[in-house]
């Protein structure tokens, strides 16, 4: 797991030239860390030494495919409260590219990493309740790395912070709450909603995949089934159970559609590909919005697929990533 945790000051929106409290960084660009840029990015900073100090991306990453950066990094910001002095996770940014050294946002300030806003979610200041643990980022730090070498006591506590993350899903932030999708699948899944008429909303997204991931949860539970969460963020499936000894994956789908039509990551892809067998496909469909003043969702039709080979139906491509040259 590519994780880091970063000490920032605390601050509400993040998103203008306000002053933060704690941490000590009161007028630093981590102040920046949530307004999203003229390029629609977000551009976040974090001091490093006495603030300005390169980043050893090995202990990001042993060996970086890059050696100015690191890719597909969960960055969790956390702060220390200004009244109970806890520090507090205050957001995250999912698949982030990770500096080495200090660059220039495009607008003002300065920037160590950079992340799609779809990606990323910043905690509402009345509901930043997950306090770390003593210890975790000490006072003459601002930067924890996941653990490289073996320890319990931080695994577990990344592991804590890893789940935190994993089953957000609490509405009305002010960014769009998808928290450990890869971009790329955030964009996708957009992409695919315009096309086939439905409104492009990522928090109204996020609650369909929980509602739907709830209804298979419901589903196999009246079979006597119960199926486990995956622990880790990006991981290329939703849940798994035991059967005869081998274990089968769950993949969930939801949509307001009739589910001939879904978006499938290339990690997804790869992984039914190899384990088609133990791949079930759950698509749930025709779910139900009501476009209230807190928009919820109901309903739906569930479709299993099994055995799942994406390969065995009709592939397109949304997008492709282009490595330019040098």
């Amino acid at each position: 797991m590519k994780m880091i945790l970063a000490r920032i000051g605390w601050g509400t929106t993040y998103d203008s030239d306000q002053a933060l409290e704690g941490g000590g960084f009161e007028r630093g660009s981590d102040r920046f860390n949530f307004q999203i840029a003229s390029d629609g990015r977000l551009y976040g900073f974090f001091p490093v030494g006495k603030g300005w100090n390169k980043l050893n991306l090995q202990r990001i990453e042993q060996s970086p495919s890059h050696s100015d950066r690191v890719e597909d990094v969960l960055v969790v910001w956390v702060a220390t409260h200004p009244k109970d002095h806890g520090q507090y996770v205050v957001g995250w940014y999912a698949n982030a590219v990770v500096l080495d050294s200090v660059a220039k946002r495009p607008d003002n300030g300065h920037y160590r990493v950079w992340a799609n806003p779809n990606a990323s979610v910043l905690v509402p200041e009345s509901s930043r309740g997950f306090r770390l643990g003593s210890g975790v980022i000490d006072k003459q730090s601002s930067i924890r790395y996941f653990p490289s070498e073996p320890n319990a006591a931080l695994e577990a506590e990344f592991s804590r912070i890893a789940n935190y993350i994993d089953h957000w899903h609490l509405p009305g932030t002010n960014l769009s709450s998808v928290a450990s999708k890869p971009i790329a699948e955030v964009e996708a899944e957009a992409e695919l909603e315009r096309e086939q008429g439905f409104q492009s909303d990522a928090s109204l997204r996020l609650n369909i995949e929980k509602h739907a991931e709830k209804f298979v949860i419901e589903a196999f539970a009246n079979e006597g089934i119960t199926l486990e969460p995956h622990p880790k963020p990006q991981w290329p499936w939703d849940f798994k159970y035991a059967k005869d000894g081998r274990t089968v994956f769950i993949e969930v789908k939801g949509t307001q559609g009739d589910g001939q039509a879904i978006v499938v990551t290339a990690r997804e892809a790869q992984f039914a590909q190899s384990n088609p067998c133990d791949i079930v496909l759950c698509i749930v469909c025709r779910i139900k919005v009501d476009h209230g003043t807190l928009p919820s969702v109901s309903g739906g039709t569930l479709i299993r697929i099994h055995p799942w080979n994406p390969a065995e139906h009709e592939l397109s491509a949304i997008q492709y990533r282009c490595k330019l040259k040098s």
